[in-house]
């Protein structure tokens, strides 16, 4: 059952899952206000696309605010937002507290006068906490909520089962993209046996391209096979690699 709001506060992050996890949790909230930063740019376009057409009676509301290394003028956009919002003494307010930095959470609990925090534990399961009463209610997403190809799409991202490409066409690979609607997790997993170094450090550079657009909370990346020192150099120490047989320590 969706958990009614009139208004809920959330940030855009790397990682989409959290904040898909929201929207659908909280599905039947009259508006969403989520802000981002100059980094995430590029993610909103695909994130607005994907919920107005999913939820095209709720109003989602994307605010730009300065870059994470000005935390000072972040939390004063994000005041100066919140103050020419309409306010009602009766509006149910929610901050989103899974996405974004600890001092963004609090300013936006702080200055929307929100009654409620929303965080999200593994397994997609949202805890919606009332701080004033200490009442915790608990909501997990049933399967079929979230797939694969919509998480995909929502970064503006296509997966035919081998080739995985982004819109603009700019960044294509053959890899293993899974989900698991228990954990709700991403996987990548790139087989880098056979190929030549070239092609190596290509899959290499991708790879380390998808923890920029996927996040580290709810994806996990492997590349699997032997690599050689180029590639390895390149290799993003998030990213898991299983060595393949006689690879040099």
């Amino acid at each position: 059952m969706a958990v009614e709001f009139d208004q809920v506060y959330g940030m855009v992050s790397d990682s989409p899952i959290p904040l898909l996890a929201l929207i659908e949790g909280c599905s039947a909230a009259k508006s969403f206000t989520l802000w981002f930063t100059p980094e995430k740019r590029s993610k909103v376009r695909y994130l607005k696309r994907f919920f107005e057409s999913k939820h095209p009676k709720t109003k989602f509301k994307f605010v730009q605010i300065p870059s994470m290394n000005e935390p000072a003028k972040q939390v004063q956009a994000l005041k100066k937002e919140i103050a020419g919002q309409s306010e009602g003494e009766d509006l149910r307010t929610a901050v989103f507290i899974s996405a974004g930095t600890t001092t963004m959470a609090l300013s936006m609990w702080h200055h929307s006068k929100a009654r409620i925090w929303i965080s999200l534990r593994k397994g997609l399961e949202l805890s919606v906490f009332s701080p004033q009463d200490g009442q915790e209610t608990c909501l997990v997403l049933g399967g079929g909520v979230l797939t694969l190809q919509q998480i995909l799409f929502s970064q503006g991202w296509i997966y035919n089962g081998r080739e995985l490409q982004h819109e603009n066409g700019k960044l294509s690979e053959t890899i293993d993209v899974s989900y698991s609607e228990s954990t709700g997790e991403l996987s990548f997993v790139k087989n880098v046996q056979h190929l030549n170094d070239s092609s190596q450090e290509r899959a290499v550079s991708f790879m380390c391209a998808l923890t920029d657009e996927f996040g580290f909370n709810g994806a996990n990346y492997e590349i699997y096979g032997s690599l050689s020192k180029r590639a390895l150099n390149l290799l993003n120490d998030a990213i898991i690699h299983t060595k393949g047989e006689g690879e040099e320590e």
